[in-house]
């Protein structure tokens, strides 16, 4: 509401418009790395061991743009991720416990490799945000 209220409805439609159209231009680069983001991610969860019954669900994923200690790239995104821990219902978000190199959204949109290589990197993070976590 109140981005319709500053930008206008208008706005607001060519922007998720914009947005559709790059999410699909990056689907398309994954298929060219023969990557299954979900599975890898999930097979991060799963290989934390836990005392007690603890089920984490990757509730949300994808590419977030970031400004934070970026020089030199246009338009830089990192790979994020949220999960979900179903006894406590917190929540856990790659942006607040990793801190993931930042890409160009033009590499990301071409580059199925690339897509790859931050996916493996943050997988890594969310199994040890997972170990930390279960340990405390």
């Amino acid at each position: 509401m109140m981005m319709a209220g500053s930008m206008g409805p208008m706005e607001i439609a060519i922007g998720v418009a914009i947005d559709e159209g790059i999410a699909k231009t990056i689907g398309k680069a994954v298929l060219t790395s023969d990557v299954d983001i979900p599975r890898l991610l999930s097979n991060s969860i799963t290989q934390v061991e836990t005392q007690e019954p603890k089920v984490f669900v990757l509730k949300e994923y994808g590419f977030v743009t970031t400004k934070n200690g970026v020089t030199g790239l246009d338009d830089p995104v990192i790979p994020y991720w949220e999960l979900i821990d179903k006894s406590s219902s917190k929540l856990y978000s790659s942006v607040e416990h990793c801190n993931p190199a930042a890409i160009e959204l033009e590499i990301i949109k071409i580059d199925g490799m690339a897509i790859r290589r931050a996916y493996e990197d943050i997988a890594i993070c969310a199994q040890t945000v997972l170990e930390n976590i279960v340990k405390s």
